[in-house]
Formats: structure tokens, C-alpha cells, sequence
């Protein structure tokens, strides 16, 4: 049976402990969310960020907008803004009794603005969070070429296999797909921490292929033992699917599809833990938060 149905399976799962598996709320999200958003990629992945960021800043705003007293928040505002002149019209007058009243009432005005803000959090968090994760599925990465070699991986990281055991695995691919060296590939360990990158030691076997240009995914199948672990593969398209999978029936076992990394606009780089299209989300959606509230004149 293979452990990628989890991923690419049926949408409901056989029994209610399937809920907690997340490759079943990851093959939900993916069956409902992305047929709706993945039209953007035809933009280009570049078009299809900054839509998504600008439609998502304007969502926010518009959340705060039907959510808060406006009214009030206008006048909270103008009171932290005179407030504010006050203060320092009081500092530079010498009045230190006069300047500390004015801060605590900014303070107070601040206060009294925040109790607005749980409902709009309330209700933008969870929605900035799927469509983020929509951006995280289908921007970590360039699209696959077609006609071109794409490595894939499969790792272990059993230390028995790791320390040598000589196991084999066995790559199934589909019509039209071309292998280079054969299907089969000794498990090579990895020790060296130069190449383990601080993880524990682990093995792989990699190999080379060509895939023709396709509009649905093609499964590759890694046979491990008796063991069937499938990975979809889309050559051509306008995305990629996951290129990263991990399989619940087999935890030792990942397997990859090997892709240069996405650089928004050709340049802007990772940032620590942030990945180069996640700084260039921020980077967009930031400023048009401000935007949109200018223009929708919403506190």
C-alpha cells in the first residue's frame, strides 16, 4: 500500500483518527484552497506574490474596517495625535508637570484603543495563516522544468542504514519519463557534518531524470523493501507540488524533488528563517496595509 496517499489520497479519510494525521488537513487544504488560488501562477510567480500580497492587505483591511467602531477609532486617534502635540509643546515650554499629564493621557487613549483589536485578530490571523500556507505550497520553489534533468532524493535516516547497511531502492517512473544510471541506487551514508548540515547522520540515494511536459502530476514510486512510497512530480507547469514529503507510514523515510530555490524578481534573498519569498511577502503586503488604509480612510 502506498504511504503517499496520505499526501494525494482520498479527500476523506477511512476513519475519524485520520483527522489527526497532517497530510490529510495538508491533501484538504490543497483539494479546496489551492484550485482556487493556483490560477494567479499562470501570472508568473512574481505577479502571482504581489497579488496575493496586496489582496491579503486589503483584506485585513477591510476586516478592520466592517469589525471596529470607526467612529471611535477616528476620535481615539485624533485624541492620541493632539495629545502627542501637547506633549511636546509642554516639553519645550518647560513644563515637566504639564508634559508627564499629557503622555499619560496618550497612554490612556492607547489603552482604550487596543480593546478594538481582538476582533479583527481574531478573524485576520487564521486567514493571513491559509494563505500564507498556499504561498509556502507553491512559492518555495521554481516550477520544474520539463525536458530537462530534475534530481530527486530519497533519504533514511535509520542510523543502522547510516552506518553502513547496504540496502537498496528502486525509483519507478511513469511513461515518458527518462532515468539516468537505472532505477535502482545503493543507500549512500552521510556522515560528514559538512554535509549533514548539524543534523544526525542519515543516508540517500539520488538520482536523474527527464520528464516531459505535463498538465496533471506524475507519480514517482520509491520502492523500499517491501515498502511503496510515491511522490508526485509536474514538469512544465506553472507550479510544483510539494517538493519536500515526508510519509506517515514509513517516519524514517523523505523524499525530495530537488529544485532551485525561488528568489523573488530574481534578487531578493532569505533572511535568517525566512525564505526569499516570505521577505518578499513582507515586503509588499507591509506597505500596502498602509495603503489601503489611507485610501479606505479606516483607523
Amino acid at each position: 500500500m502506498s504511504d503517499g496517499s496520505a499526501i494525494w489520497g482520498p479527500i476523506w479519510p477511512a476513519s475519524s483518527s485520520s483527522l489527526l494525521d497532517p497530510g490529510w488537513w495538508a491533501h484538504l487544504f490543497q483539494v479546496i484552497l489551492c484550485p482556487l488560488l493556483d490560477p494567479l501562477l499562470l501570472l508568473g510567480h512574481d505577479w502571482a506574490l504581489v497579488v496575493m500580497a496586496v489582496l491579503e492587505a486589503l483584506c485585513v483591511v477591510l476586516v478592520r474596517r466592517f469589525t471596529t467602531d470607526q467612529a471611535e477609532l477616528h476620535r481615539l486617534a485624533h485624541d492620541r495625535t493632539m495629545q502627542k502635540h501637547l506633549y511636546v509643546v509642554a516639553r519645550l515650554i518647560g513644563d515637566q508637570a504639564a508634559a508627564a499629564r499629557h503622555q499619560a493621557l496618550r497612554t490612556t487613549v492607547a489603552l482604550r484603543g487596543i480593546r478594538h483589536e481582538g476582533l479583527p485578530l481574531l478573524i485576520t490571523v487564521p486567514t493571513v495563516l491559509i494563505l500564507a500556507a498556499w504561498c509556502f505550497l507553491r512559492l518555495p520553489s521554481e516550477p520544474a522544468p520539463a525536458g530537462t534533468a530534475i534530481t530527486v532524493a530519497f533519504y533514511d535516516n535509520r542510523l543502522s542504514r547510516a552506518a553502513g547497511e547496504d540496502r537498496v531502492v528502486d525509483l519507478e517512473v511513469p511513461p515518458g519519463v527518462t532515468l539516468d544510471g537505472g532505477p535502482v541506487r545503493v543507500l549512500r551514508p552521510v556522515t560528514d557534518p559538512a554535509e549533514t548540515l548539524g543534523l544526525p547522520p542519515y543516508s540517500e540515494a539520488v538520482w536523474t531524470l527527464t520528464a516531459p511536459a505535463t498538465t496533471t502530476p506524475l507519480t514517482l514510486r520509491f520502492h523500499d523493501g517491501g515498502t511503496v512510497l510515491e511522490h508526485p512530480l509536474l514538469a512544465g507547469g506553472a507550479f510544483t507540488p510539494p517538493t519536500v514529503l515526508t510519509h506517515p507510514g514509513s517516519p524514517h523515510a523523505t523524499t525530495e524533488i530537488r529544485l532551485p530555490v525561488y528568489h523573488p524578481f530574481g534578487f531578493i534573498p532569505g533572511g535568517g528563517p525566512f525564505p526569499p519569498w516570505m521577505v518578499a511577502y513582507l515586503l509588499v503586503i507591509v506597505p500596502f496595509f498602509f495603503i489601503w488604509k489611507r485610501v479606505l480612510r479606516v483607523a
